[in-house]
């Protein structure tokens, strides 16, 4: 069983803005894997927060002194049949080593590490099942998969085979995945938890801790136009050079650039602050008299 942390949820350093409740249900997830085995998929638009999540979550299980495991899909290797288990299986070496002669041959083939005839699927499974099942053995095991929807599919069978065969074993099987319509791997009677968009007050919060500098009328622009999106909000964050950041040109003027992975229509907003003008793309200068800045900042809105 994991440690119970002394500070409740005990995320640690790592600091979430508005993901309490996702925190606690996490922490409760780690409790159960830990014990008697849990499986838990992360479901959210892109850029939602779902890997910030996936890491508060290792951090904390490799405080209560458990294994972590960790894989993530990628498009170039959707095509690969067991691309993902391998990198799960290749983590555990010394445990793979232990597995029986026939058990770690049948792995070995269908990893492309072996040659010989090729293995039956339950096989396979039974093999994979087998490899966590030893590195579990002398502390709680953790299998974290980001991107599942980009898994391969054989891998995606496996997890799933593993995922419904975890109750009496310390293992956890924590994954993430977009929320989109078609999505291949929605596996039926698994618990998923949906990562929904910050609330304004959280995502206003979020601007605060880093644009403490900026007009909180520019805040609630920037937060009311990324809807919500943890990741349009810290891109913003990142372009807008008024720091003096890398993206801004040395005199207070920000690169263009748009927000990707945000699944919002697109960024519209923007607000005049003195002499620029701040919008959702950066920071740009506007030709304006030179007593126009100290007549007051001008309110302007920009479309497009």
């Amino acid at each position: 069983m994991w440690a119970k942390s002394a500070t409740g949820m005990g995320i640690g350093p790592t600091e979430l803005v508005g993901r309490e409740g996702e925190l606690a249900e996490l922490a409760a997830f780690l409790d159960r894997a830990g014990t008697d085995g849990a499986v838990l998929l992360l479901t959210g638009d892109p850029g939602v927060g779902k890997t910030a999540l996936l890491d508060a979550t290792a951090e904390l299980a490799v405080a209560k002194g458990a294994r972590v495991v960790r894989g993530s899909g990628v498009e170039y290797e959707t095509d690969i049949s067991f691309a993902g288990l391998h990198q799960l299986v290749g983590s555990l070496p010394d445990e793979f080593g232990r597995l029986p002669r026939s058990t770690r041959q049948a792995l070995e083939v269908a990893l492309g590490l072996g040659a010989g005839p090729a293995p039956s699927r339950i096989a396979v499974l039974n093999a994979a099942l087998s490899v966590f099942d030893e590195a579990a053995k002398e502390r709680p095991l953790l299998l974290v998969v980001d991107d599942l929807h980009v898994v391969d599919q054989a891998s995606r069978a496996t997890l799933f085979f593993v995922a419904r065969r975890l109750g009496g074993r310390r293992i956890g099987l924590l994954g993430a995945q977009r929320a989109e319509p078609g999505e291949s791997f929605r596996p039926t009677g698994l618990p998923e938890l949906e990562v929904a968009p910050l609330g304004d007050a959280d995502a206003l919060r979020l601007l605060s801790r880093r644009f403490a500098h900026l007009p909180r009328r520019v805040l609630s622009t920037v937060a009311h136009e990324a809807q919500g999106n943890p990741l349009a909000l810290l891109e913003f964050a990142g372009s807008t050079g008024v720091s003096g950041d890398r993206h801004g040109d040395g005199e207070g003027r920000a690169q263009s650039g748009t927000v990707t992975g945000t699944g919002s229509a697109g960024f519209r907003g923007g607000a005049a602050v003195g002499c620029g003008e701040v919008t959702l793309w950066g920071i740009r200068r506007v030709n304006r008299p030179a007593n126009a800045c100290r007549a007051g900042p001008h309110r302007a809105w920009k479309q497009g």
